[in-house]
């Protein structure tokens, strides 16, 4: 018998009681379901009296089992177990898991969760039972008597049509899924992956926060998952600028936000995916971007060219500590950007982010992988890249303006190969400094979303990766509320 659903239910019969013995029975049924806190739905005509002897016998049972019980302290574990007692006794002695009737004079035997949620609204009555006017609020004791403590509400079975049959027989509405689901987390934990999935579950599309797979072209370097890896689920925000153009995360917020309106307008689930946290941050929070003044751009982009990024992430690091935890040290345009914020408005640059507004129901699940682990994986996912041609496709860039490309030209492992065909290192050196700079890269990644505490974390480990879906699914189906 399935643990926490309503379990038993007398039938009726058209005889009614033909004999006091019956009545008996009856009664005594009716007497325990109410110590063990369960609503009896019986009929207008009793009990059928092979099923009444069933409980009479379930009853010894029970009895014996709360001795043993009756040496434990009161308080809701003692109430849970009594109540989990009595459920698999009676569950075992009267026939079925569920003994709802369709009608009058006729005994049905409901197994499938539908039939059991209509005979419900048919046949039981929500909440505790009224307590008599005056008579003050409930003690725990009587809380634990009639089955109305907190221990037992924690308890209740989702049927997925927005209605839960709570242990009692209640029925009662499930808290509404989140609107937009995000799936975040460092490079290489397996984020792309579970987001197909989910899609694929909840009749939803992918939309992707990820910046450098924003570029066309991008695709070995940035782990692009290619067509027949997306399991036939619609991907967005995919290939739409070219390597020539400067990313914006304003930018993105505008793309962002009209493509998850337009999945939620047409009944589908937004799954966002990726690992950029500000441009997440971008497409579910109340986030608005400071403006920008092009003299104190233009000066700061001079000194960038002057004395390197390592300078101005050096002064960064003074100013606004966070934002340089949250910055590479390579990444002048970024470091620019933020030392223009701290200069026009006159605060650090993180103090210009919001705090955790959203602006849509979102559940954002985080895909966790331990360092030694997730190391591991970003040195073979180099190698990867190296043996499926990332090489040839920064030639083939280069070609197409990459070089002069502000964001583009900085992605991780595009540098490092733009720097070997420029002769400034050898492709092996490339290769070792993609690793390093991607692992580093990775730290400040989860830094970044450690930060937020709306994050649900979940093991990504391969030993946990057959368990992660059917967990952040079960994130989804929300707990229900009373």
């Amino acid at each position: 018998m399935a643990p926490g659903l309503f379990a038993i239910a007398a039938v009726r019969t058209a005889g009614g009681l033909v004999s006091g013995r019956r009545s008996l029975r009856f009664h005594r049924l009716l007497r325990l379901h109410r110590s063990l806190g369960i609503h009896c739905i019986h009929g207008a005509h009793g009990i059928h009296s092979i099923r009444a002897i069933r409980a009479i016998r379930a009853i010894r049972a029970i009895r014996a089992m709360h001795g043993l019980l009756g040496r434990l302290p009161v308080g809701p574990s003692r109430g849970a177990l009594r109540r989990l007692i009595g459920d698999a006794f009676l569950g075992r002695h009267l026939h079925g898991p569920f003994g709802f009737p369709a009608k009058p004079g006729e005994e049905s035997h409901i197994h499938s969760k539908d039939q059991l949620v209509r005979a419900k609204l048919r046949s039981t009555r929500s909440g505790p039972s009224p307590r008599p006017e005056g008579a003050g609020p409930a003690t725990g004791a009587q809380n634990l008597a009639t089955g109305n403590d907190p221990a037992r509400t924690a308890s209740r079975n989702s049927f997925g049509d927005g209605r839960v049959v709570c242990e009692t027989g209640a029925v009662r509405s499930a808290a509404p899924a989140p609107r937009v689901i995000a799936v975040v987390g460092p490079t290489a934990a397996g984020k792309s992956d579970l987001a197909v999935h989910l899609a694929r579950r909840l009749g939803g599309e992918v939309v992707n926060a990820d910046s450098m797979q924003l570029y066309r072209g991008m695709d070995i370097g940035t782990a692009k998952l290619a067509e027949e890896e997306r399991g036939g689920v619609p991907h967005h925000l995919l290939d739409i600028w070219d390597v020539t153009e400067t990313a914006s995360v304003a930018e993105y917020q505008r793309l962002a936000r009209a493509e998850i309106d337009r999945l939620l307008a047409r009944g589908r689930t937004p799954v966002l995916v990726g690992g950029s946290g500000l441009y997440v941050r971008g497409a579910i929070d109340a986030l608005e971007f400071p403006g920008t003044d092009p003299e104190v751009r233009a000066r700061l982009e001079a000194e960038l060219a002057e004395r390197g990024s390592g300078a101005l992430h050096a002064r960064l690091a003074a100013a606004d500590p966070d934002a340089a935890l949250a910055i590479l040290p390579g990444n002048g345009r970024r470091i620019v950007r933020a030392l223009e914020v701290i200069e026009i408005t006159g605060r650090p640059f993180t103090a210009n982010l919001p705090g955790h507004e959203a602006v849509y129901d979102t559940l954002q699940i985080g895909v966790d992988v331990a360092r030694p682990e997730l190391d591991e994986r970003i040195a073979l996912r180099v190698d990867r890249m190296w043996d499926a041609g990332l090489v040839e496709e920064v030639r083939i860039l280069e070609a197409r303006g990459l070089r002069a490309g502000r964001t583009a030209s900085r992605a991780l492992g595009y540098q490092q190969v733009l720097s070997t065909l420029a002769g400034d290192c050898t492709e092996g050196e490339a290769r070792a400094e993609t690793v390093r700079a991607t692992k580093r890269f990775a730290r400040r990644q989860d830094s970044w979303f450690r930060r937020d505490p709306r994050v649900h974390w979940l093991s990504g480990a391969a030993a946990d990766r057959e368990e992660l879906p059917g967990l952040a699914l079960s994130l989804v189906e929300r707990p229900v509320t009373a």
